[in-house]
């Protein structure tokens, strides 16, 4: 599981440099730093057998958000 964290952290780091460095709209930020981070609780979860859906909060983040 260290290995995962280690590993996404590095890659979120480098794509959120290039999202900033690209100049893209900060709601495309916002959605993939939220999804990014969704993704990573559910696979955390998974690795704790702990239970997480995230449908309803990914689904009121997309309609906040207005994409």
């Amino acid at each position: 599981m260290n290995g995962f964290i280690v590993f996404f952290v590095l890659v979120f780091s480098v794509i959120v440099v290039y999202l900033i460095r690209g100049k893209r709209p900060v709601r495309e930020i916002v959605i993939f730093t939220v999804l990014s981070l969704l993704g990573a609780t559910v696979w955390i979860s998974i690795f704790t057998n702990n239970k997480f859906n995230p449908d309803r909060l990914i689904g009121s983040t997309i309609d906040w958000i207005g994409l």
